[in-house]
């Protein structure tokens, strides 16, 4: 029984076989016809118009994100939707206010020494005024009445008196100079501790993050991470932590393959359906294409053009930032062209070639393309006979 069991399974293998060997390859073979192409790009819903809420300059420029609100939330204006660590800066905080107060210290501690030393030097001065009201009385009475010797002794004295005042002036003129630029120099010192504890305080205040606006709060993406910004996360200087977007701005943002380029072009009427509302169809236009393709991630070579779709009319009640999209373009016919079908295309390194029924290949410049058929210019001619990209394997 399992004998024939056996053989019978072989006849039926060998007849599927035969059957399979006996039916004929469909032919491919290069026409002249009209190119109809349907392009269908995925993409999400992004604002064109918005407010972004970005992590402020601080004297540490790298911060912990302590708190932050739901993602999607809808917020009012002046509403605390992020918060940021500051025990660092709340330690640079005493620090300035310590700072201050020296300053501050220095800055009278100044004035008074400066206060005791101009003090002394205006009683110099005084005492040298007087010295020389005297040594004028005593130089006053007339040569003829005193001794020859004595008189001029009376009028050297007078003018060593001079001599004294002069120098005690100018010691005091000098101590008041050198007292004001000192004073100067801790006013200063004392400006910049003020500043710098202000910024602090400043800085402190500005760890807490407010809505400028009511809106829809879209928590930004992780720099360097690929995700959304968490709670525990270190942030920096000018980060965008989070969005407002414009509701009534939305739009698609697509990605066309880079094997696709020049089957979209600018101005091109589009159908956007989002992936949440199957039912409903929103008409659009193409308003932007990149010149380059990017890299789509970093651990693939795949490459795609960044597509802007305008929205004709964005519902706000059901549209939000980041619902995907399926859009579909139908670019104008390509009338009486040459066409190749694609199954006997093989394309490699932004090249294609026509697989030929000798075997061999032939490159091809590929225009545009359809699910079925490529139009090309050169290398083929009409009639040309193709074969499938699985035959040319065998």
């Amino acid at each position: 029984m399992a004998t024939r069991l056996t053989a019978g399974w072989l006849f039926l293998a060998l007849l599927t076989l035969a059957s399979e060997e006996g039916q004929p390859e469909p032919v491919l073979t290069v026409r002249r016809g009209t190119l109809q192409q349907r392009v269908l790009l995925t993409g999400e819903l992004v604002e064109a118009r918005g407010e972004q809420i970005i992590v402020p300059a601080t004297p540490t420029w790298q911060l912990t994100v302590r708190w932050l609100a739901a993602d999607g939330q809808w917020v009012r204006a002046g509403e605390r939707v992020l918060e940021l660590d500051g025990s660092r800066l709340a330690a640079t905080l005493e620090e300035r206010r310590q700072a201050v107060a020296e300053a501050r210290t220095a800055l009278e501690r100044t004035r008074a020494e400066a206060a005791i030393e101009d003090k002394g030097k205006s009683a110099a001065v005084e005492t040298a005024r007087i010295a020389v009201e005297r040594a004028r009385l005593r130089a006053a009475l007339p040569r003829e009445v005193l001794p020859l010797a004595e008189w001029e002794e009376r009028q050297l004295a007078l003018k060593r008196a001079f001599a004294s005042l002069a120098t005690a002036e100018e010691q005091l003129a000098t101590s008041r100079a050198a007292a004001e630029s000192d004073e100067e120099i801790q006013r200063r010192a004392l400006a910049k501790a003020e500043r710098a504890l202000t910024a602090t305080e400043q800085a402190l205040a500005a760890l807490t993050l407010r809505a400028p606006r009511d809106g829809l709060l879209i928590i930004a993406e992780h720099p360097r991470e690929g995700r959304k910004i968490m709670v525990g996360d270190m942030v920096w200087t000018d980060v965008v932590v989070a969005r407002l977007p414009d509701l009534a701005s939305l739009q698609v943002s697509a990605q066309l393959p880079d094997v696709d380029d020049g089957a979209v072009a600018v101005g091109m009427p589009a159908r956007c359906t989002l992936d949440a509302y199957p039912g409903r169809v929103f008409t659009g236009v193409v308003q932007e294409i990149t010149r380059v393709a990017r890299q789509l991630t970093r651990t693939t070579t795949r490459r795609a053009f960044d597509v802007t779709v305008a929205l004709d009319s964005p519902d706000p009640e059901v549209m939000r930032p980041g619902m995907s999209v399926k859009v579909e373009i139908d670019p104008p016919p390509r009338i009486g062209v040459l066409l190749a079908p694609r199954a006997g295309l093989r394309f490699s390194n932004g090249a294609a070639f026509a697989l030929l029924e000798d075997g061999g290949e032939v490159e091809v410049k590929v225009e545009a393309c359809s699910t079925q058929e490529c139009e090309i210019s050169g290398g083929l001619a009409e009639g040309a006979v193709l074969v499938a990209r699985q035959r040319s394997r065998r």
